[in-house]
């Protein structure tokens, strides 16, 4: 079934900080973020859109992973509502990986061996989420609301620039576009529940989180453009 795609507003709601943050985050990573200039400049090729598509089914994969390892931690620390947030996002994001398979294909983009793995910086964005979870299954909160809320944010722009300066309509990039819509609602979800955390002594940690994810994701968008392996 086709996703209809809407331009997507901010979350109608008193804001937190944390949500004030990831709102700063999409805008600094827009004007500044190399991958994202280079879609408002048509410059993103192929091989640009082949690392990007390739982290993306990574990254779908590794979260649902990851979701499941925070909804074990919360069911074990007695935190049930966190547990049944976490196990409803495993059921909601299950598959989405054959998105950005479709994607490549689409897009007649044919991985080479070497580069079916994931860049460093998605590694690393992955490692970070997953050490969150021991410290704190709530803590992995920020993980979700910043991806949900910066794609929330910034897709619609990035979507449009791909479209319009670099002839790659948004139907071959439905693993971003399908989460630009979806996303919306979710990510009213992931904040009703991370304020949870906001008078709590998490907070500080959760904040700081998000500073580092911002880093991690810009760096992962970054790699878009340093595929070298068989540039054209």
């Amino acid at each position: 079934m086709e996703i209809a795609f809407v331009e997507a507003p901010r979350l109608k709601t008193e804001p937190s900080r944390f949500l004030l943050f990831v709102e700063q985050s999409s805008a600094r990573q827009l004007a500044f973020n190399p991958f994202l200039l280079a879609a408002k400049n048509g410059q993103v090729k192929p091989r640009h859109l082949e690392t990007y598509l390739n982290n993306l089914r990574h990254l779908f994969q590794a979260s649902n992973l990851s979701l499941k390892m925070a909804a074990q931690a919360a069911l074990l620390r007695g935190k049930k509502d966190l547990a049944n947030f976490y196990s409803t996002k495993v059921a909601e994001e299950a598959g989405h990986e054959k998105w950005a398979e479709e994607d490549l294909a689409a897009n007649a983009l044919h991985l080479f061996e070497e580069s079916k793995q994931a860049s460093p910086s998605m590694r690393k964005l992955v490692d970070f989420s997953r050490q969150l979870i021991p410290q704190s299954p709530e803590l992995f909160l920020s993980y979700v609301l910043y991806l949900e809320y910066f794609t929330v944010l910034a897709g619609p722009e990035f979507l449009k620039n791909l479209e319009e300066k670099c002839a790659i309509p948004r139907e071959k990039v439905s693993a971003l576009y399908n989460h630009v819509v979806l996303d919306q609602k979710h990510a009213a979800e992931d904040n009703a529940m991370i304020a949870g955390m906001l008078e709590t002594d998490l907070a500080d940690q959760a904040y700081d989180a998000l500073i580092e994810l911002e880093f991690l994701v810009s760096a992962f968008l970054a790699d878009s453009l340093d595929n070298t392996l068989h540039a054209s």
